[in-house]
């Protein structure tokens, strides 16, 4: 670079400029060396990944909080759409035969889901096919570091390697606390067993510095440099952004190496004479370097979108689901950090030899996951209809987590579009048509709209045997009748009645179709203290006294209600739920 500068000195043209384009070129050189200063392979990946990882972080919870209010402006913007429905004919009507019973049950006392759920079978695929990936990637790190497989040595790697099995188990539960923390303790014991074995091998002390550690510490210091990398991982898992999180990752992290290749190529002769003489004569010389950086970063972007929108058409076509990309990344990033280890010792070689392991993942993750896949196909699927009172996100998101961890391996789950759930919802294809502000196509404003939608609902499990989480962009005007139609073809509906009041004259309307529509035994309904159990039991009671003469409750031998009090715990509630749809297979 310095050579460059000189070179265009010493050319005999005006003296100013030449003056300045070498005062451009040692600059530049100056702000590449010092960005590139100790930028091997490996401190380049690890670098980007952090840089993308915050930038996803941040990104997302920008474009989350701006489709949320894009939600509700089309939704305003389509009230009083025409065909909307919202104005029913009055029927005729009459009181049911036999008294209406509320029965409230405590979801930890009473009978819950067995545990021979999917659950299990899924979760076993994947730390199966996790350890398979840990395998690979010790045997690769050891035999191409020329260091022998020493049985403590091996396992010791091998579960350092193994990490992210437990990001992805507790991914696969959910937000329950019992099962993660569980899942943690489980992998913690392992490394104390690896400790024992250290011991009883007499592993040599550890010396940092001035302080001295026992040898059997070598398994979780080791643990400790290796997992580091994934503390990032952390930043874009944030459940908050998790929906969109791998597109905006795989987007910036992409956005990011055509930056650095655009400042690598700066190492040519004649590309950086060329930068040198355009920017002195634009007079941006200043600017050189970070304008270097945007043009890389813009030439990239192409690849970038068309690397997302990949991801989105393998996710419309059912080759992939929202957990698989997430899965997906978080294992093809551990191969990045195992190719910045490889490639330190043997160069291109150890790079290229870094995606073995998750070729190996793969293979084994689709064998593990064929026979949970085709019962999932096999059996009739259980089709839940979350009702909600709108306002309470924080609520209704844990309780849709908790559902979706679940509830998901037997059936879908569906719903109408509302911003209090849209960082859990958001599919890549709704993404990326609000990005290119196109949201606005989703939304339903004609029952022939409506028609088509219900018709076209995903109903067939992904790769992974989760079922999809099906949601109805509707109007103000339409999703009433767009929630009569779900109720009618439904298995259990689950309203969630925090926060009830008798001024949610929506939950009112749906109240009252429910006992319309349908069979009680298929109803639960859920409440804590913040429900006004009061208005609920006015609202249920009087108009059980005016049924729809077409009601399937009016002959019903069985008229409770099950009611469930969420006030302590939710998962308990959620296995609660689980029991309840058992209960319905069977019969």
């Amino acid at each position: 670079m310095q050579r460059a500068a000189r070179s265009l000195a010493a050319r005999p043209a005006d003296d100013i400029e030449i003056k300045d384009s070498g005062e451009v070129a040692a600059e530049l050189e100056l702000d590449r060396g010092a960005f590139m200063e100790g930028s091997t392979l490996d401190g380049v990946i690890i670098l980007y990944l952090l840089i993308a990882a915050v930038m996803t972080l941040v990104i997302g919870f920008a474009a989350l909080v701006l489709l949320q209010r894009s939600i509700l402006r089309h939704m305003a913007a389509t009230r009083g759409a025409p065909g909307s429905g919202a104005q029913l004919a009055e029927r005729s009507r009459t009181s049911a035969s036999a008294s209406l019973a509320l029965v409230a049950e405590d979801p930890a006392a009473a009978p819950s889901a067995r545990d021979r759920t999917p659950l299990f079978r899924v979760a076993l695929a994947h730390t199966v096919a996790g350890l398979a990936f840990a395998i690979v990637a010790t045997f690769l790190l050891l035999i191409l570091s020329g260091m022998e497989l020493f049985p403590v040595r091996t396992a010791m790697v091998t579960w350092a390697q193994a990490w992210p099995t437990v990001l992805v188990l507790c991914l696969l539960v959910g937000p329950d606390r019992r099962l993660q923390i569980l899942i943690v303790l489980g992998y913690v014991s392992m490394i104390a067993i690896i400790c024992v074995l250290a011991q009883i091998r007499g592993a040599d002390e550890i010396r940092l510095g001035s302080l001295t550690f026992p040898g059997f510490l070598n398994p979780v210091f080791y643990w400790a440099i290796e997992s580091a990398p994934y503390v990032f991982l952390l930043l874009f898992l944030n459940r908050t952004v998790r929906a969109i999180g791998p597109l905006v990752l795989v987007f910036v992290f992409i956005l990011l190496i055509g930056g650095h290749a655009a400042t690598t190529a700066l190492s040519n002769q004649p590309i950086l004479e060329t930068v040198v003489r355009v920017t002195t004569a634009l007079g941006i010389g200043d600017y050189a370097f970070w304008l270097v950086i945007s043009i890389g970063m813009l030439a990239a972007a192409w690849p970038a979108y068309r690397c997302v929108a990949v991801l989105r058409d393998r996710y419309a076509a059912k080759r992939s689901s929202e957990f698989l990309m997430t899965v997906s990344t978080i294992w093809l990033l551990s191969s990045l950090i195992l190719a910045s280890s490889l490639t330190r010792e043997q160069g291109a070689i150890g790079a290229v030899a870094a995606f073995l392991p998750i070729l190996t993942w793969r293979a084994v993750l689709a064998v593990g996951l064929r026979r949970a896949v085709n019962e999932a196909r096999a059996r009739p699927p259980c089709r839940l209809l979350l009702l909600r009172v709108y306002g309470f996100g924080r609520r209704s998101r844990r309780l849709l987590d908790l559902l979706g961890s679940r509830w998901r391996l037997i059936g879908s789950i569906d719903l109408i579009a509302a911003p209090d759930l849209a960082s859990r919802t958001v599919e890549p294809a709704t993404f990326l048509e609000f990005v290119r502000g196109r949201l606005a196509r989703l939304f339903i404003r004609t029952p022939e709209q409506l028609a088509e939608r219900l018709a076209t609902m995903d109903r067939a499990p992904d790769p992974d045997a989760r079922f999809r989480i099906n949601q109805l962009f509707c109007s103000n005007g339409i999703w009433r009748e767009a929630v009569s139609r779900l109720m009618a073809e439904t298995t259990l509906v689950v309203m969630d009645l925090r926060g009830f009041t008798l001024a949610r004259q929506g939950c009112v309307y749906e109240l009252q179709t429910l006992l319309d529509t349908v069979p009680i035994a298929r109803l639960v309904f859920l409440f804590d203290r913040t429900s006004d159990c009061v208005a609920l039991y006015k609202v249920l009671t009087d108009h059980w006294r005016q049924l729809d003469v077409t009601s399937p409750n009016l002959t019903t031998a069985d008229t409770t209600i099950r009611f469930i009090d969420v006030t302590s715990s939710d998962i308990h509630a959620v296995r609660r739920l689980l029991a309840i749809a058992e209960t319905a297979q069977d019969q």
